[in-house]
């Protein structure tokens, strides 16, 4: 494998599309094979929508469309245009059926473009034989047996932080563990004092040992606003943990029957509900064997193989 540095002057919001039209060079004098893309860049045979379409984040986010998200909106409309596939095919893999349906709406992409093909875990890495480490950790952190639900991730607001602190408060028995960072973290901080939360939820940072963590969790509860596919769905689900996520999450798409819940995410008492059924049902020997099962056909070879015959083909 070689890796080529490239090089642009643009500074502020025109980076993307410095870095864009270096990418655009380098193809151009390399000879290629394939070319896969997994930014909004050009020319390639395949582009890979892994953050899906970025006029959805801040549609879901609530954020006003600023100079530097208009250059992203017009990258990522020229990547998709059928000029900037190499030999005029337009192939688009996509990570979610989320993303390919949002796809399709956003930039008209028929379906015969459209390839759906799931994050994958690491099953040797996220394992319910870490269970027993990952429970000591956590039970370190928020002592006692109450159920423990796990929230992990970074950029708290997008993946719906306050919206697990807000069901939290309308249950009595789970604790919450959040790892990940956030630049603005004490705003949760402060979130769950104010609502007498403090004893109940420990912020335990950045995580170098996130399998240990998933597989030591009753539940994972993920209530985002916009995740294309979050991949800490599928780890957690490898781990013998269930899930509790939203349909703005692709990654809801690999739950199976008795491995998790798909709920409002701004409904507090619905979401709080799942809490309760899915942190109880995590604490038994059928559930975490269940979503074990249903990690195991999303492993990280199944999904490489499946690329690599996509852009091959």
């Amino acid at each position: 494998m070689t890796f080529a540095r490239l090089s642009s002057w643009a500074i502020g919001p025109w980076r993307a599309k410095g870095f864009a039209n270096a990418v655009a060079r380098q193809v151009e004098r390399s000879g290629y094979d394939r070319v896969l893309a997994f930014g909004r860049t050009w020319p390639h045979d395949v582009i890979r929508l892994g953050m899906g379409c970025h006029a959805t984040y801040l549609e879901r986010m609530g954020l006003p469309t600023r100079w530097r998200d208009r250059v992203e909106l017009s990258l990522e409309s020229t990547a998709l245009a059928a000029v900037s596939f190499r030999g005029r095919k337009r192939r688009v893999l996509c990570n979610s059926q989320l993303v390919a349906t949002d796809a399709a709406r956003r930039h008209g992409l028929p379906a015969e473009d459209l390839t759906v093909i799931g994050n994958g875990a690491d099953l040797d890495r996220f394992h319910p034989r870490q269970r027993a480490a990952g429970q000591d950790l956590l039970r370190a952190a928020l002592p006692g047996d109450h159920p423990i639900a796990l929230f992990l991730g970074s950029g708290f607001q997008r993946k719906g932080l306050d919206r697990a602190v807000l069901a939290l408060a309308r249950t009595t028995e789970i604790r919450l563990a959040v790892a990940g960072r956030d630049g603005d973290g004490e705003r949760f901080i402060r979130q769950a004092h104010d609502l007498g939360l403090s004893r109940r939820v420990a912020f335990l940072g950045p995580t170098g040992a996130p399998e240990k963590l998933l597989a030591g969790a009753d539940l994972l509860v993920l209530p985002t606003r916009y995740d294309p596919f979050a991949n800490v769905t599928i780890e957690a689900l490898a781990a013998g943990t269930p899930v509790v996520t939203t349909a703005d999450n692709g990654g809801c798409e690999v739950l199976a029957t008795g491995t998790g819940a798909t709920v409002d995410g701004d409904d507090p008492s619905a979401l709080a509900e799942a809490m309760r059924t899915w942190s109880a049902l995590g604490r038994s020997d059928a559930t975490r064997a269940a979503c074990r099962s249903a990690a195991e056909s999303h492993g990280l070879d199944s999904v490489l193989e499946r690329t690599a015959a996509m852009l091959l083909g």
